[in-house]
């Protein structure tokens, strides 16, 4: 974990990762499934023999894990950049880093498309039709990244997914999810543990369980409300208990895509206030952390209003410490790139965010409450 001071007594986090991320857990799960990948010597634990079951529980970071009564003894780890669950999930889900995958936070310019697409609900920025690019070309197709669950199946595999009914037939849902293996879906909580206990009791080599409410407590109330730790602890016990009752089946890993800091400020990024022309690509990315396509004089005077954040040029070492790898720039084109590593998030009118919610926590950026999430295995 590369660790660096910063303004204001916050820390600068960046990813590991040589075998410290949440990237190097998508490669022992490859491990396990017998799987070819190129990072074997990256995986963050040894593999047991189990067939593994994962639990992903959005904006979990170590922090709230902590303070919710997991043990003292529970591993940090560092998320990827982006700190954003669409660039999480596609790395757990693809088994490639975020600079090979290109998924790159809530939305990203596409070369092949010539426009920037919102990457959750699949539709250009400047339409509001929920997957309507589906028609044009599968997402799959836009980002070609492999599938570890696709794959194991191929190769006769049995693996389950879990995972809220939103996502059923929703085009994100191929690389944050998987086409292929079988698909359970629930609406609830309770639902979503009794058909863990369920799946728990049969026979697969992978299960993959996604659960999103703490996430979504923490956007709402905030990460560190009183609501939001109820959240977190009800979760993690439920899970724990589940998990610890199928010992003798299944080597169990909990662990999160990324945790939430407090937002006490929004920055307008509206180009016009800047002077920094009309003739760039719009900002793209996530509140937290932004991609431009701008001159070196340009971004240095968008420096001054990104005071809080810190600043990347996108040269090929650069793209390797933040993204894992450069190979992201023939899908996208950037110029540079910035980390949130203050209570501030950004805004640029369609492409960002509006600017408007009443979101109390969020993420993406480069801070510790973002980027350190728990890694707690159950065996």
């Amino acid at each position: 974990m590369q660790v660096f001071p910063s303004v204001g007594h916050m820390e600068i986090i960046l990813p590991d990762y040589s075998g410290g991320s949440i990237f190097n857990i998508s490669q022992t799960i490859k491990t396990s499934l017998g799987l070819k990948h190129r990072h074997r010597e990256s995986s963050v634990m040894s593999f047991a023999g189990k067939p593994i079951s994962l639990v992903v529980l959005d904006g979990l970071g170590l922090d709230l894990a902590l303070a919710s009564g997991v043990s003292r003894d529970t591993e940090g780890i560092t998320s990827v950049f982006p700190s954003i669950t669409a660039t999480a999930l596609t790395t757990l889900m693809s088994g490639e880093l975020p600079g090979e995958h290109s998924v790159l936070g809530d939305s990203t310019f596409v070369r092949r498309l010539g426009s920037i697409i919102n990457n959750g609900s699949y539709r250009s920025i400047y339409c509001d039709e929920k997957d309507s690019l589906s028609r044009y070309l599968p997402i799959n197709e836009v980002y070609n990244s492999p599938n570890i669950i696709a794959e194991a199946t191929s190769n006769g595999m049995k693996c389950a997914v879990i995972s809220p009914y939103q996502w059923e037939n929703a085009a994100f849902a191929r690389l944050s999810s998987s086409p292929a293996g079988e698909h359970f879906y629930y609406s609830d909580f309770e639902g979503a543990i009794s058909l863990y206990n369920n799946i728990m009791k049969r026979n697969y080599d992978y299960i993959y369980f996604y659960i999103p409410y703490i996430d979504i407590s923490s956007h709402k109330l905030g990460p560190g409300s009183t609501e939001t730790l109820q959240v977190a602890r009800q979760i993690i016990n439920s899970v724990t208990r589940v998990s610890m009752d199928h010992t003798d089946k299944y080597t169990t890993i909990i662990t999160a895509d990324h945790g939430h800091i407090r937002i006490d400020k929004w920055v307008n990024l509206e180009l016009d206030n800047m002077n920094l022309g009309k003739d760039s690509i719009p900002l793209f990315g996530s509140p937290r952390s932004l991609f431009m396509n701008y001159s070196d004089e340009q971004a240095e005077t968008l420096r001054a209003t990104l005071s809080e954040s810190s600043i990347f040029k996108a040269t090929d070492q650069n793209l390797r410490k933040l993204l894992g790898s450069s190979k992201c720039m023939k899908k996208t084109m950037f110029t540079h790139l910035a980390g949130a590593i203050s209570h501030s998030s950004y805004y640029y009118p369609i492409s960002i965010a509006n600017g408007s919610s009443k979101i109390i926590g969020d993420h993406g950026g480069l801070t510790r409450e973002e980027m350190i999430v728990p890694c707690i295995t159950i065996e």
